[in-house]
């Protein structure tokens, strides 16, 4: 056992026997004091090992888990981060772009602004898959609506450039799309977007509907 330095504190603080009383009582005093020193080490030794349980007890158990607020960017393994409850997605008055070459006025592609909503009025930057659908909508004699699959795109939230100068709705991404085909100019389009997390967890944006423009014959 090691050496103690100091008396335990079940030992009077002076630390001192009295060497004038008789031997077989003095011998008793230092056993008791002996005894007592080793019960009270024995004890603090117990009371460690009990409050070091207690506190790994506590940070894994579900309920402190639970209240831990989860995030892909830091945290333990098992951490899972609250869930992207809506997708929210905010367009300009005019978010066309052009990628041709011959540079005509034809958009063939949009841009716009997402956000991943929490809830509480917080948007958060995450890990993860977007997905994005473009349809193209065309207007049948009978009224109806054809729905054709004009482009869509699968890609992980890396690869969207983030919003650096967070406004009103916080943190978010900049989406910069061009769809796969020439014909959608001219043509009213339904696009949608979702957002995967990498539990499986998604969540999706409301559809939004818009007339592309068309400036060339």
């Amino acid at each position: 056992m090691n050496k103690i330095s100091e008396p335990h504190a079940v030992v009077p603080r002076t630390g001192v026997i009295n060497r004038n009383l008789p031997g077989s009582v003095s011998s008793f005093l230092l056993m008791t004091a002996s005894v007592l020193l080793l019960a009270g080490c024995a004890a603090e030794q117990g009371q460690e090992s009990i409050s070091q349980s207690e506190t790994t007890r506590a940070d894994t158990s579900p309920e402190r888990s639970s209240q831990r607020k989860g995030s892909l960017f830091g945290g333990t393994r098992n951490d899972k981060p609250s869930r992207v409850l809506a997708v929210r997605c905010l367009y300009d008055a005019r978010p066309w772009l052009s990628f041709d070459r011959e540079n005509d006025r034809d958009p063939e592609g949009l841009k716009y602004r997402v956000f991943l909503d929490v809830g509480g009025g917080e948007t958060v930057i995450r890990d993860g898959t977007f997905h994005v659908e473009l349809y193209r909508l065309d207007r049948q004699p009978d009224g109806s609506v054809a729905r054709t699959l004009a482009s869509d795109w699968h890609f992980e939230t890396s690869r969207a450039p983030q919003i650096q100068k967070p406004g009103m709705l916080g943190e978010g991404y900049f989406f910069f799309l061009r769809w796969a085909f020439k014909d959608i100019a001219g043509n009213e389009i339904e696009i949608s977007t979702e957002y995967e997390d990498p539990y499986g967890r998604t969540a999706r944006s409301e559809t939004k509907r818009m007339r592309v423009p068309k400036y060339t014959g």
